[in-house]
């Protein structure tokens, strides 16, 4: 009896953790599958298409329009078709060139460019995103991973405790209800460990929808060495001033380049449109065969903005208001960016402060409280209901541990999230 109760107490004292297995060296890291997304994010190469293809119609809408060729016969007599019979009949070849209003062209380059600017920006917003979701489908992966590690020890350890029992069963030392309980234990874990073998594999979908077949090779799963570089505490107006220069923040800015100069170009609007116009008629010999002079003819048209109220003034109107919505839009991304900033900042902190509590005082506290149990039951002051809750608390202190671990760096991945290239 005494070397059953020195083994249960060997097993329900020692932490439950198994020493890391060795990594093959083909195991991917967070760092490779990073990596690997950069190819398979599909929204991102069609972002980049779209960039391509907003420069193109910048450069398009900034050209004038291609010059009219106009070739015709003019004042030929229907009597007598022949271009010798009338003074008047010519071959004639003209040209005509519109040019655009005002400056209109190169406000509409200007602004499709910006556009086009903050779609390649977007690039960059979007790789943030890319890194900050898979980063945090990675810490799941590690907080389940090791959360199986955990349950599937005390699983082993309660199927040792079993036999051990069984043993002590057949010679009278132990009731059966005992060994009843044991299987119980078993059975729930088990359970549990069904669970978590569900979520592991529907993480592992959803990191596949980022990095295709390579989410189910073999993974190196491991927190990152990621360090919580606090700095000191920032005002909102100092959060904002360095953020500022985040991706977001620089494709809500570009959009409003864009909206300004489409004011500008509304306003050029009130320009007239011209156009230039230039002929060349060839005239045959008279029917004696005196040679007759050819003509040039030049000419100049342009509209008239008759209309201005309901056509150039309500464009103003228009582009004005879209400007201000695009104002409104850059604040409130600012507006966004500094809380969600502050917010990761102070989580880092309170997070970090949670881990070490539970380093430093709840896991301790937890293991002693089965050491004392196991004492209590070899002095037969306890119940072994009481043994195996103490390590029921032991367990879920140490998954609650685990929680906090990946709550911390979810926290981290949040806050790197935030990082500009002035940092």
């Amino acid at each position: 009896m005494k070397r059953f109760i020195l083994l249960a107490s060997l097993m329900l004292i020692t932490p439950l953790a198994f020493p890391k297995p060795l990594m093959q060296s083909s195991a991917l890291s967070l760092t490779d599958l990073l990596a690997l997304s950069k190819n398979n994010d599909w929204h991102a190469q069609a972002l980049k298409e779209r960039a391509q293809q907003q420069h193109a119609a910048a450069s398009v809408s900034g050209s004038l329009p291609d010059p009219v060729v106009s070739i015709g016969i003019n004042n030929v007599p229907l009597d007598s078709p022949n271009l010798h019979s009338e003074g008047m009949s010519q071959v004639r070849i003209g040209v005509t060139q519109q040019f655009g209003v005002g400056q209109s062209l190169h406000f509409d380059e200007q602004a499709l460019a910006a556009t086009a600017q903050s779609t390649e920006t977007s690039l960059e917003v979007r790789a943030k995103q890319r890194e900050l979701t898979i980063s945090k489908l990675w810490l799941n992966l590690v907080s389940v991973n090791e959360s199986k590690a955990k349950v599937n020890a005390l699983i082993q350890a309660l199927t040792q405790l079993k036999q051990s029992l069984m043993a002590n069963y057949e010679t009278g030392q132990i009731s059966q209800s005992a060994l009843v309980s044991v299987d119980l234990e078993i059975s729930h874990y088990q359970n549990q460990l069904t669970q978590l073998d569900a979520q592991y594999a529907e993480l592992l979908g959803q990191l596949a929808a980022w990095v295709g077949e390579s989410a189910f090779q073999p993974l190196a799963i491991a927190y990152p060495q990621w360090d919580a570089n606090q700095s000191d505490s920032e005002s909102w107006s100092q959060a904002a001033q360095r953020l500022s220069n985040h991706p977001e923040m620089r494709a809500q800015q570009q959009l409003l380049k864009g909206a300004r100069l489409a004011i500008d170009s509304a306003r050029s609007k009130y320009s007239p449109k011209w156009a230039l116009t230039a002929g060349y008629g060839y005239r045959a010999d008279d029917p004696q065969g005196n040679s007759r002079s050819d003509l040039v003819s030049l000419g100049v048209s342009f509209s008239v903005p008759l209309y201005a109220s309901s056509k150039q003034d309500k464009g103003v109107v228009a582009a004005q208001s879209k400007a201000a919505a695009q104002e409104f839009a850059t604040q409130d991304t600012l507006q966004s960016l500094v809380g969600r900033y502050l917010s990761a900042k102070q989580r880092v902190q309170l997070q970090q402060r949670k881990v070490r509590e539970f380093r430093e005082r709840i896991l301790p506290t937890a293991q002693q409280k089965v050491a004392l149990a196991v004492n209590d039951f070899q002095a037969h002051a306890g119940t072994f209901q009481n043994l195996v809750d103490a390590q029921e608390q032991l367990l879920l202190s140490q998954i609650n541990s685990l929680n906090a671990t990946n709550q911390y760096f979810s926290a981290l991945a949040d806050l790197r999230y935030f990082e500009t290239d002035k940092d």
